[in-house]
This record gives structure tokens, sequence and C-alpha cells, in this order.
């Protein structure tokens, strides 16, 4: 569980909200309802310069990992040179590379070295260049990769299995895949930290646990059940119980997953419409143990909701989240194109939950043939971002 290749909200909710610090981060405001971004191991939340192609950062005094060495600007910056890796940090997110100053050319501290212009200490103060303006900055501010990782014994071999705390709590016991025992960090100061508590002495993960077992836990009478925290939503069949019993807490989801037609591939815009009509929302987010209106939301922007600076818009004539295959036989037809003339081919997990044959079925009904190409699971990353890959749709979030 490296934080700089902490991208999928298990790992990030984890390190963020309980282990390593980053340059801000997400706090609950009870009166708007929604997380807030404020400063972390950053004394604020960045100051730009008039375009956006430069943040500067003070790093807070007082911060330290959980050996007692304190924390300081070198450590983030280390930790930032890190982020630019996408050899050794295949899965973490590659904003650096996207939007730092060099970030095509510059891959890293294990491969490129430490030396790099784009990110610059000067005592306690932190600069960090773009190639283009970036006015995100602080919002990206807020994953694991932008937090202090000391260049002592970072080796991305062992790092993972035990990060060095700079949070309230620190690994005590962890085997990938299956369990997680966090215990409170001595060297953690609440008062350099303007987001996190301490409340319980231990957190215990298992992550090993099929989800109708969560369920029976969380709702059972069981001295278990009332401290347990499931990482998964409340299956449909369990969800008035839980609403019921007061162990049910809703909010909004870190991610929103979609479809995204390869424009070059399908260049006409009546196409790609008649596509947003004969998706079947409710059907497939139900296939999979979705509750819609509670679980499964319409996406209509690409900021999932309660995201500060979303802007709620829909580009089709319809109610988000309905199918309207009349509408997409419509539309195709306009465009010139006969019922089953035109293949949409996509891939999908082969180990995943994706209702293919049902996704099918909706394509077909609204006028499009759909030929779908099973992928192994451990090959479906590169598989879509593979821009020759012999699809012309591709899925993910």
């Amino acid at each position: 569980m490296d934080p700089t290749e902490a991208y999928y909200f298990i790992p990030n909710s984890i390190l963020s909200g309980l282990v390593t610090r980053s340059l801000t981060q997400y706090v609950y405001d009870p009166e708007q309802g929604a997380m807030v971004l404020v400063p972390d191991i950053a004394t604020d939340l960045g100051t730009p310069n008039e375009d956006f192609t430069e943040w500067t950062y003070t790093i807070r005094k007082g911060v330290e990992f959980e050996d007692g060495k304190a924390v300081t600007a070198e450590d983030v910056a280390y930790g930032i040179k890190r982020s630019f890796d996408r050899t050794t940090f295949k899965e973490g997110p590659g904003y650096s590379n996207t939007f730092f100053l060099d970030g095509d050319d510059y891959e890293g501290v294990y491969t490129s070295g430490t030396s790099y212009d784009g990110v610059v200490v000067e005592g306690d103060t932190l600069r960090i260049t773009m190639e283009r303006p970036f006015p995100d900055m602080p919002y990206w501010g807020a994953f694991p990769a932008m937090g202090p990782v000391p260049e002592r014994g970072s080796d991305p071999a062992t790092y993972a299995r035990h990060p060095l705390a700079t949070g309230p709590y620190k690994f005590s016991e962890y085997v990938p895949g299956k369990s997680l025992t966090l215990v409170r960090n001595d060297h953690w100061d609440p008062a350099t930290d303007p987001g996190r508590h301490a409340y319980p002495d231990r957190y215990e993960f298992d992550f090993t646990v099929p989800w109708k077992q969560i369920d029976k836990v969380i709702l059972g009478d069981s001295a278990r059940g009332e401290t347990a925290v499931s990482l998964s939503g409340v299956l449909t069949e369990d969800y008035r119980k839980a609403e019921q019993l007061g162990r049910l807490v809703q909010g909004s989801g870190p991610c929103t997953y979609m479809l995204w037609p390869d424009y070059r591939k399908i260049p006409d815009i009546r196409v790609r419409q008649a596509l947003g009509y004969a998706y079947p929302y409710e059907a497939a987010a139900k296939a999979i143990g979705h509750i819609v209106g509670v679980t499964a939301l319409p996406g209509t922007s690409v900021l999932p909701l309660g995201f500060p600076g979303r802007q709620d818009y829909d580009v089709l004539e319809a109610e988000p989240g309905k199918t309207d295959p009349v509408k997409a036989k419509a539309l195709l037809k306009e465009a010139g194109l006969a019922p089953g003339e035109y293949e949409l081919k996509f891939g999908y997990a082969a180990d995943s939950a994706v209702p293919v044959d049902l996704i099918v079925r909706s394509l077909e009904a609204a006028g499009f043939k759909a030929t779908p190409r099973s992928v192994p699971g451990v090959d479906y990353d590169n598989f879509i971002r593979d821009p020759n890959a012999p699809v012309n749709l591709r899925a993910g979030g």
C-alpha cells in the first residue's frame, strides 16, 4: 500500500484518512453537507502565480514521521518526485506527468534521479512549476502521492508493506490483499493536523470477508457488529434494515463510471448520442447489486455528486439515467444507418460482474450491433489504455 501508487478508493481512503498526510486534505463540513478541501501538511492550499503555472507551498512545522524524525520540505519533494514513475507505480495516478514541468521526460527518482527543476525546495518552501496552467493543483495535492516520503528506506519493494506514518495511525501488521492492523502513531500531533482525529485505539481491516457476510455482521446482534464498519456499499436486500437500525451512512462516492467512445472511430455525434440513449443505466446497476438512487446515481457530469466545483448538466434530451431505444434508433436513422449496421466493440474484464448480456441486448434493441470482448482481469487496465486496442468503446472510471 504505497502512497505513490494509491489511486483506488480503499487504499486511498485508508492512507489519506488515517496513515499518511499530503499537501492538502478533505474534511466533512456539516453545514454544506459535503467534503471540503483544507490544508494538511502545508500551511495553506497553495499560492499560485497569475496564470497557475507555478504553485508555492510552505510545509508545516512540528510534523513527524512515526520514527520521530521531523518531516521536511525535502521529504515532501522526494515523495512528489516519486509520483512521476509510471514504470514502478503502474497503477498510480499520472497527474504529475500530465501537468508538471517536463512530465513527459522526467521519470522519477529511481530512473531519472532526484535532480528535477519542476520541484524546488527553499527552506520550508516548496515551489512546483507546471508545464501548462493547472488551477486544480490543490485537489491533486490531497492525494497520498503528494505527501512526504523519506529517501531513507523508500525502496518500493518494501515501502508498500510499511509506509512511514505521519497521520494518527501506523501500520502494525499487514498482509497484502488479506488484512491490515493499524495502531496509534505516538508521533502524530493533532495540533499540526487541521482535519484528522484518533478515536479508536486500533483498526483491523479484513479484505477477505464476502459482501453478504459483512452485512450479516454489521446488522446482527453481536459485539463485533457494534464496532464494525463496511468498506462496501450495503446490499440491495439489506438497505431498508440498515436504514431502520440506524447503521446506514450515506454520502457521495469518489468515482464516476462511464463509457467513452473513441472519437477517432465514432466521429458522428448522432451515433454517440444514440449510445447515450441506448445504455441500460438502471437495469445494469440493479444487475450488479446497486440500489438506484442510493448507491447508483446518474452521472451527467464527470465529477461525482458532492465534489466542489461540480456543475450539473446533461447533453441528452432525457431524464438522466433513463434508457430510450426509440430515440436511439431515430438518431441512427438520421445518421444514415440501418438497424444492426453500426457495430460497437467493447472490452470487459473477465473476472468482473459486468452484466454483458444485458448490455448487449439493450444496445441491440436500440439499433446497434454489439460485440463484447472478454479480457483477463489483470490485463484490462492496459487494454483500455491502449489507443490501438480493437475496440471503439471503452469503459472505466
